[in-house]
This record gives structure tokens, C-alpha cells and sequence, in this order.
């Protein structure tokens, strides 16, 4: 079969090869995108993931120490700056907490626990349209989904229900 009778074999190769590179992609880079564009945790020195020990263990007063230590060899790491917002907001410390995420959005623009989290600072803070506009940023980054997006709706859904968050609603806080 020549080509020329078949208009559409050329395109459909052009579309299955994008397909593919589609995928290359995807399972190459699936680590950054499942942190939400974070860098990945085994580069993150020891005093990182000592932090992310005491923040599992809700000793969010010792892993601010240890975070601020790794924040002065690496001023813009994302992650970084989401564990001191996160930690700060568990402490009821909001401004602080807003400022660090504000940073870590800032350092990566496609932190999407930074944005879950920002958008849980602002229903605590009684400021549900601004949370609504970072689930609207969720929405753009989790293309296909994500737990942050799903975390932050369900935590909008209970504020417009009760007025209130109880504690932290997102349900994949797991680091």
C-alpha cells in the first residue's frame, strides 16, 4: 500500500510516535512528578530527613531547628520551605507558615503540597476563596488527579459544611 492513497498513515505514525515519547517521559521523570516537582528524597541530607522523622512524630518544634539548618546551605529548596510552612501552621504560627509557603511556591511553582498546604492555611485562617483559588492551581498541575487536589476539595467541602477545618483534613500527608 502506498502511502499517498492513505492520507491518514502518515499522521497516525506522527501520533504514535508522540504517544511514545509521551511515555518515555512520564516513566523517566514519574519520581519529580509524584513529589509534586520536588527533588527526590535520597539527594536531601541528613538533617532533611531527621526533620521529616519529627514531623511524622508531630514534633514539629524540634524539626524547625533542624529545617532552618538545611534552609541556610539551601536558601530555595521547595521542600524545605514546605516543611517550615508546614510545621509552623501545625504550631498555629500562620503567618510564618503563609510566608514559608509562599517561598516554596515561589522556588517551585509546581509544589503541589505547597499549594494543598497554603490552601489548608487559608480555611484555617478563615479565608476559604483564597483556598479556592489554590485548589483552581492544583487543578491546572494535577492533570490527571492528585491527592493534594483531592485533599485540599474535601478540606473546602468541610469548611463550607461546618465552617471549619478539623485539625488537618488532607489524608495523604505522608512525606
Amino acid at each position: 500500500m502506498r502511502t499517498e492513497s492513505y492520507p491518514g498513515f502518515a499522521l497516525s505514525h506522527i501520533c504514535f510516535g508522540l504517544s511514545l515519547m509521551l511515555a518515555a517521559f512520564l516513566l523517566t521523570s514519574s519520581p519529580v512528578i509524584a513529589a509534586g516537582g520536588a527533588s527526590r528524597v535520597s539527594e536531601k541530607p541528613a538533617e532533611f530527613l531527621q526533620a521529616q522523622k519529627a514531623i511524622k512524630a508531630e514534633k514539629y518544634q524540634e524539626a524547625i531547628p533542624l529545617l532552618e539548618g538545611v534552609l541556610k546551605k539551601t536558601p530555595k529548596d521547595a521542600d524545605t520551605l514546605n516543611y517550615l510552612g508546614y510545621s509552623h501552621r501545625k504550631l498555629g504560627q500562620f503567618e510564618v507558615s503563609e510566608n514559608y509557603y509562599g517561598r516554596a511556591i515561589e522556588a517551585d511553582p509546581k509544589h503541589r503540597a505547597a499549594h494543598e498546604y497554603l490552601g489548608e492555611l487559608y480555611l484555617q485562617t478563615d479565608r476559604p476563596e483564597e483556598a479556592k483559588k489554590m485548589l483552581d492551581r492544583l487543578d491546572d498541575l494535577c492533570f490527571w488527579g492528585c491527592g493534594e487536589y483531592d485533599d485540599l476539595k474535601a478540606a473546602i467541602e468541610q469548611f463550607a459544611a461546618n465552617g471549619s477545618v478539623a485539625g488537618s483534613v488532607a489524608k495523604s500527608e505522608s512525606w
